[in-house]
């Protein structure tokens, strides 16, 4: 938003009053340095106040920041706290972010239960469930986590949540799905949209059943352009850094990376 050729739709309009993290965080991706994961017990925020391009209408964009790990745990207990409830209660819109490195997968049936069709295997598995003391008997079978939720349920699961709660609108509520790191992806031609169609089926589907009250739009953004660690050298020799961010998606230009929050107001 800073950068001179950048292709922005937005510009600072005051600096936020606590801003040493962003500091922080905007002096590594300017040295194209891997960034910080936000840990699961810090519960930071961010205020920024921003002018529109053009036109100048001004806006706060208000950044709860909380480590991905912590919604796993919501939808475990089935319970959230007071100030993300505040949070949902007052919503518009949504900006869902996706890295296309971190999903798990679901197991399918046939493949669960392919041990069947082995007659051996089948035999010792039901041998083991009848032994108490076998280390292989139903008491040894793993608890339940959430890391082991497939990544499209967890999102479908916790989308519903937030939409029950969400204040009703007489408008089409809007989804910006941003598939972050897609640089990863850049050798394959496929869109954002076919991306989340063949490895998130069932968020896919969620959203095309639910057109009549879901506006969704799927964005493919690298922030970096790169990976931090083995393409620091390329990345740095690119004169504006802004120019290093690669956006995919309708109507985007190609380095604009607040073109999902541009559409999610509005525009």
């Amino acid at each position: 938003m800073e950068g001179e050729g950048a292709e922005a739709s937005f510009r600072l309009s005051s600096l936020p009053r606590d801003r040493e993290k962003l500091n922080d965080l905007r002096r590594k991706w300017m040295r194209a340095e891997e960034l910080p994961r936000t840990h699961l017990n810090e519960d930071s925020s961010f205020l920024i106040e921003l002018e529109s391009l053009p036109g100048g209408q001004r806006m706060q964009l208000h950044l709860p920041d909380r480590s991905g790990e912590l919604f796993k745990l919501f939808l475990a207990d089935r319970e959230w706290p007071l100030d993300f409830d505040r949070y949902v209660a007052t919503l518009d819109g949504l900006l869902l972010f996706l890295h296309p490195l971190h999903i798990t997968s679901p197991v399918m049936i046939d493949e669960a239960f392919a041990w069947e069709d082995e007659p051996n295997l089948g035999a010792c598995a039901e041998a083991d469930t009848n032994d108490p003391g076998s280390s292989e008997s139903i008491a040894d079978i793993v608890p339940f986590s959430a890391d082991t939720i497939p990544t499209q349920t967890l999102l479908v699961d916790m989308l519903q949540l937030i939409l029950q709660r969400a204040p009703p609108t007489e408008t089409v509520r809007r989804i910006a799905v941003v598939v972050s790191a897609w640089d990863v992806l850049s050798a394959s031609p496929i869109s954002p949209d076919e991306w989340l169609k063949q490895q998130l089926p069932l968020l896919d589907q969620f959203f095309r059943s639910r057109q009549e009250e879901l506006a969704t739009r799927i964005y493919g953004i690298s922030a970096f352009g790169g990976d931090p660690k083995s393409d620091q050298e390329r990345l740095l020799k690119i004169a504006d850094p802004a120019h290093r961010v690669v956006v995919r998606g309708v109507d985007a230009s190609p380095h604009d990376v607040s073109a999902p929050l541009r559409w999610l107001i509005g525009g």
